[in-house]
């Protein structure tokens, strides 16, 4: 999926974002490979159906899972897509220090 078909999703959720407010959801996790993952999503809200939907933006392979770690894979994901941090308004994820802690953690950040 991800070398195939995904690249159009991502493209749509690029220019949905880019054109309104949206939040950041994300959560890490471990694959099959024992490779650190990180699932990006995105919600917003869709005026065509009147509500608040989800898409996935990106599905990342992250080496450094600190919280500053996680920041840089996140920025660098923005600035590949072109989605200004101005359009973020909120942010959720998991409750693990290395997600909400309050010097280090990648919501300090």
């Amino acid at each position: 999926m991800q070398q195939g078909i995904a690249w159009h999703e991502k493209r749509d959720m690029s220019d949905i974002c880019r054109s309104k407010h949206f939040s950041l959801v994300i959560d890490e996790t471990t694959d099959i490979a024992v490779e650190q993952c990180l699932a990006v999503v995105v919600r917003y809200y869709d005026e065509e159906v009147f509500k608040v939907v989800d898409g996935l933006l990106d599905m990342i392979e992250v080496g450094d899972v600190s919280g500053e770690g996680l920041y840089n894979s996140i920025k660098q994901l923005l600035d590949e897509h072109n989605l200004p941090l101005s359009n973020i308004i909120g942010f959720a994820s998991g409750n693990c220090a290395t997600m909400t802690g309050g010097r280090s953690g990648f919501q300090a950040k």
